[in-house]
């Protein structure tokens, strides 16, 4: 009886014992996962994202006049009054042709005074002629040696005034109009009729366009890399109100100067000029055209938001998350991963190498983050 007692009663203390050894390791457990909850709320929380695979696309834009490819001043050659304007702004012209006229009444009345002397000379000479003769007949080969040197003299005299007389016609010529040296546009008049313009100012400004028409913008320097001189493009041109579809030729991309003005908004700082040529198609000097050509990427590879690739001392880099599992959970900490860029725009970057498409990139961060560094992902 006594024997049967002792038995219960170790039963029931092992059964105590057991309870309570349950107790003691799940209040441990419980005690373990909310100390770790509570640690991890305090760690930096992080944005991640997967990756894709694709190609950025880029737009080429702008807008403006198409312009002649060739333009040239045209300058008074004398200081006349404007007699006549034969023509206005906007007009086509032939090469030769007169566009403006001068009073030359000075410039005539010059040449007069100077047609006169020469001919003065030219009687001087002839007496001169006769003086010769008169002296050989008396034999007077002294007289006869000064005059003659006298008329060489007078004949050398004759030749200057001559070259002064060819001169003066050709400087009236000149003077008397201004003539088109080819085949063109009138840009722009800088004259008034009845007035004077002085000998060198530029009068007429004419457009050649014969060899075509060009259109020059200014894009993002990153934007217009992806145009190729020689390479084809469609224009939008506008002649009156109605649009037309119209092809033209990269002609130059070159840097722009600083003081361009923007038509497009870019992501960097360098800016380039680019010039298309445009020959026929019914288009005119001064016609207005738009351009908006769409380019993709000639690499490819992992797209990636902008902000999520930095740079360091070594190079380009993002922040990835790597997870380690355990039996009270996952453990995720921050890790730099290296990486290559291709293309980037102010939204999205081409990574080319350094990133699987299976990573966890980091986007966003509560606060700086170290190499090795836990963080709760939200």
């Amino acid at each position: 009886m006594s024997t049967m007692l002792d038995d219960n009663r170790l039963k029931r203390r092992k059964r105590l014992m057991g309870v309570v050894l349950l107790l003691f390791f799940g209040g441990l457990a419980v005690l373990t996962f909310f100390s770790n909850t509570i640690a991890g709320l305090a760690l930096p929380k992080v944005a991640v994202t997967e990756p894709t695979f694709g190609q950025l696309e880029r737009t080429i834009s702008g807008e403006g006049e198409l312009e002649a490819k060739k333009t040239e001043e045209l300058y008074a050659e004398g200081d006349g009054n404007v007699t006549a304007i034969l023509v206005g702004e906007g007009d086509a012209v032939k090469k030769g042709q007169r566009l403006i006229t001068y009073d030359t009444t000075e410039a005539k009345r010059n040449l007069e005074d100077e047609e006169t002397r020469y001919a003065q000379a030219k009687l001087r000479m002839e007496k001169q002629k006769e003086q010769i003769i008169d002296a050989l007949r008396q034999d007077n080969e002294a007289g006869v040696r000064d005059l003659k040197r006298d008329l060489q003299i007078a004949e050398y005299d004759l030749a200057i005034q001559q070259r002064k007389l060819e001169t003066l016609r050709d400087s009236l010529k000149k003077a008397s109009a201004v003539l088109a040296p080819f085949s063109g546009i009138v840009t722009k008049l800088e004259v008034t009729e009845g007035l004077p313009s002085s000998r060198g100012q530029a009068v007429v400004i004419l457009a050649d366009v014969s060899s075509g028409l060009l259109f020059t913008f200014t894009d993002d320097a990153d934007d217009a890399d992806k145009l190729r001189i020689g390479e084809t493009v469609s224009l939008s041109a506008y002649i009156g109100e109605k649009r037309k579809v119209v092809k033209g030729t990269v002609e130059d991309i070159e840097d722009a100067d600083s003081g361009s003005s923007p038509e497009s908004t870019g992501d960097s700082g360098e800016r380039k000029e680019i010039t298309i040529k445009l020959t026929g198609q019914g288009l005119q000097l001064g016609n207005q055209a738009k351009i908006s050509v769409k380019k993709t990427g000639r690499i490819g590879g992992i797209i990636l938001a902008t902000d999520s690739v930095q740079r360091g001392s070594d190079g380009y880099y993002v922040w990835i998350v790597k997870e380690k599992k355990g039996p009270l959970g996952s453990v995720y900490t921050a890790e730099k991963a290296a990486v290559s860029i291709g293309d980037s725009d102010e939204t999205n970057t081409e990574i080319t190498d350094g990133l699987g498409p299976e990573e966890k990139v980091i986007e966003e961060t509560s606060e700086p983050l170290n190499e090795g560094q836990r963080v709760r992902v939200n």
